[in-house]
């Protein structure tokens, strides 16, 4: 019913961290390639290191139950024999509790610094999170860190506009929206002088680009914080041949630094969103970029609405 002599294991227990700690060093620089392949998905590096830290948690637990089943297994076998007279094994012990408990510490201990390194491996020499710019007095404006084929920005386009259209008046989760307006307007560049309706990747121009804005409310929606948000779709800077998107992000209503501070979030949960958009197949793309024409075609028929719908 109760245990003693940790003192006496104690030389025991930090060499099995350093066992395990080497173990787990080794396994991380073994997999460079996969934990790339992981950040190339999207991974964040935290979400990497947390890869690390369940995996070393799986097989903490394994190896507990396996040190159990294994020492039940003897204790019946040598339990008449000369070898193990007049020892009485009790397996609800606390001391068996304690036992389990100290292995599954050792092995968290020791995964520490390997998750960290993992992490480090994963996107190296820059920030650990995403931080927003300064906001400009009531304008806060930004290019996420996505990049798309221009025979792809209608179908991108049209699933934002659905998931905005998903949250219309709701009155729970991240933030609520207002009415949303959308039309194609793009920056032309100098050497392009006839308009398509769609341009050539490697000419990487076309006129056909995507804008639309909303009315958003965010939560908490106590705080009264609402803002227009705009997104353009326009040809990138930096990659010919991709489009990138812009947000610009007006407060109209609600305290300054909260406003800023809550935008990380409702930012954070578009990026997941466009992930989302990574995921989906020919089929489905395809679905929005029709959903999105439908919508363009109604609303060509009804001019007098003046809104995306």
């Amino acid at each position: 019913m109760s245990y003693s002599g940790v003192p006496n294991i104690l030389i025991t227990l930090v060499i099995s961290i350093f066992i395990v700690l080497n173990t787990m060093i080794s396994s991380v620089y073994e997999r460079k390639r996969e934990i790339g392949i992981y950040t190339s998905v999207g991974l964040a590096p935290s979400h990497v290191s947390f890869l690390f830290i369940a995996e070393a948690m799986a097989l903490a637990v394994m190896s507990v139950v396996l040190g159990y089943l294994m020492a039940q297994t003897a204790a019946k076998l040598f339990a008449e024999t000369s070898l193990w007279a007049g020892i009485t094994v009790n397996y609800s012990s606390l001391a068996g509790v304690a036992a389990m408990i100290l292995v599954i510490l050792v092995v968290l201990i020791s995964v520490i610094y390997p998750s960290k390194v993992a992490g480090e491996i994963a996107i190296p020499d820059v920030n650990r999170s995403w931080t927003l710019p300064e906001a400009k007095g009531n304008i806060l404006e930004l290019t996420l860190p996505f990049l798309m084929k221009y025979k792809e920005h209608r179908s991108v386009g049209g699933y934002l506009i659905d998931y905005f259209q998903g949250h219309l008046d709701v009155s729970h989760g991240l933030f609520s929206t207002g009415d949303i307006e959308y039309g194609f307007v793009c920056p032309t560049p100098p050497n392009v002088t006839e308009y398509e309706k769609d341009c050539p990747e490697d000419a990487c121009e076309i006129p056909a680009c995507l804008e639309f804005s909303s009315s958003v409310w965010l939560a908490p929606f106590d705080f009264g914080i609402m803002q227009k948000v705009d997104f353009q779709f326009i040809p990138s800077r930096d990659e010919r041949g991709f489009l990138e998107i812009v947000v610009r992000l007006t407060r109209e209503s609600g305290e300054a630094n909260a406003w800023h501070r809550i935008n990380k979030g409702f930012l954070h949960e578009i990026r997941k969103q466009l992930l989302v958009w990574r995921s989906f197949d020919d089929q489905a793309k395809d679905h929005y970029a029709q959903l999105l024409t439908a919508a363009e075609q109604d609303k060509g028929a009804h001019p007098d609405h003046g809104k995306g719908r």
